[in-house]
């Protein structure tokens, strides 16, 4: 069994925590994403890659800069003002495009997540043939 990632969580990873529960919150029929297994995903992948694992870093701190004028951390603030911060910053050209590039890890995780897919309603992957068929033009 995992631990918890709140017991040893670096500082990007309390942020990257923030950043789900504020884009993934509960629905009608999908409960909120488990947002410490995510954190856990995503580290798991980029393992290997330090330039990205600082990348996306670099962003979830630019992410917790940009609510400093509120007088806060983005980790800090309640869960309704951290999804008006989302809200803001993707309407905007530059930070938008940004926050997508940080979140999308996230989300992909997420989406992959065969659980989610299930309670989604997706169909199961189309099967490959396990014979190709030669049409009269290849021959």
């Amino acid at each position: 069994m995992q631990k918890a990632l709140t017991s040893h969580a670096t500082a990007s990873d309390r942020i990257a925590l923030a950043l789900i529960e504020a884009m993934i919150p509960a629905g009608r029929q999908i409960p909120a994403a488990d947002a410490e297994a995510l954190v856990r995903q995503v580290n798991d992948w980029l393992a290997g890659h330090l330039v990205l694992r600082a990348s996306l870093s670099s962003g979830l701190f630019w992410l917790e800069a940009r609510t400093l004028t509120r007088g806060t951390r983005f980790r800090k603030l309640s869960l309704e003002a951290r999804q008006q911060v989302l809200a803001t910053l993707a309407g905007t050209t530059i930070s938008g495009q940004l926050l997508r590039a940080i979140s999308t890890p996230y989300k992909a995780a997420w989406l992959f997540d065969d659980s989610v897919q299930q309670k989604l309603g997706s169909r199961t992957p189309v099967s490959v043939p396990s014979q190709v068929e030669t049409f009269a033009w290849q021959q």
